[in-house]
């Protein structure tokens, strides 16, 4: 999965942490590629595991 619209900083600090991969685009050698890590995916979906729970408990309270 290619990240479009990644802001030079945030690509090195996520490459520095494993989260994605940066590497040229082969369409474009101007530009460069970051694609998700296997480590980032499954922050991702750790991410997406808390903020569902955070809203089910939200919800719950008007039930």
């Amino acid at each position: 999965m290619w990240i479009n619209n990644l802001t030079p900083p945030d690509g090195v600090r996520l490459e520095k942490a494993g989260l994605v991969s940066v590497q040229p685009d082969p369409r474009d050698k101007r530009r460069q590629v970051a694609d998700i890590t296997a480590e980032g995916c499954a922050v991702l979906e750790q991410l997406d595991r808390q903020q569902s729970d955070f809203f089910s408990r939200v919800i719950g309270q008007f039930k």
